[in-house]
């Protein structure tokens, strides 16, 4: 117990111990550039679409999966050379790019340091002898990387993550707080602007009601204001007469 509090980490080290090794016996890379990345849209900005869950781990997967499987295509050809400027290996680069770019488009997973998980599996000569097996640390890496995430962001004042499988929850919740006050609120707003324009009706006539109906057909606020006001005059023109007759 004395240890444990001593070294609160240790247990969490013994657990990931097993598994550092395991990684470490494929040369994998001490650190994948593209993570990075990922630490700054998952940490600097857990509200946006980017750096949800969702985005964050099916993105950078599935974008290394289509950067390997496109890279042992290119390995066929005696055209491919790694780590110089002669050969085809910018076209591998671009087209794992590219692809993994319009994959995240189209399935809605956009997440930026996929497409530089994309061109590492593309252009790093240790990363390509990985193989396959680059896909289960980036897996992996990421799933740790948004457990870290969690913690740090809901630690402060940030709520992570906005949503975790449909984006339609998020865009509710934004469509809700951009729509302003409810129809109640907005009727009594309403009312009260009303209520201002009574007060200042010519004469000292009030207008209760925000439109004025005569002879059956409703007329405006203003137009109203002009009509009580004709007759109004017109009232004391027949006053005025009445008294000289």
């Amino acid at each position: 117990m004395a240890d444990l509090a001593r070294y609160p980490l240790r247990p969490f080290v013994h657990a990931i111990w097993p598994l550092s090794h395991f990684i470490g016996g494929h040369h994998t890379p001490i650190v994948v550039g593209s993570f990075g990345a990922q630490a700054v849209v998952l940490l600097s900005n857990p509200k946006n679409p980017f750096a949800q869950p969702r985005a964050a781990i099916l993105g950078n997967t599935f974008s290394a999966i289509l950067a390997v499987a496109i890279t042992k295509l290119f390995l066929k050809s005696s055209h491919f050379m790694l780590g110089t400027p002669d050969g085809i290996a910018w076209a591998n680069a671009a087209l794992c790019m590219g692809l993994s770019f319009g994959m995240m488009e189209l399935f809605n997973i956009a997440h930026p340091p996929g497409g530089a998980t994309a061109v590492l599996a593309a252009i790093l000569p240790e990363i390509v002898q990985m193989g396959w097996f680059f896909v289960a640390v980036i897996l992996i890496d990421t799933l740790i990387m948004v457990g870290l995430a969690l913690i740090i962001n809901n630690l402060g004042r940030d709520v992570y993550p906005t949503y975790w499988i449909s984006p339609s929850l998020f865009k509710d919740r934004e469509e809700k707080e951009q729509a302003g006050p409810s129809g109640s609120e907005k009727g009594s707003t309403d009312r009260e602007g009303a209520g201002d324009t009574t007060d200042s009706a010519p004469d000292g006539l009030s207008l209760p009601e925000p439109a004025v109906c005569k002879g059956g057909r409703r007329v405006s606020v203003e137009e109203g204001k002009r009509v009580l006001a004709q007759e109004r005059a017109r009232d004391r023109s027949r006053s005025s007469d009445r008294t000289l007759i």
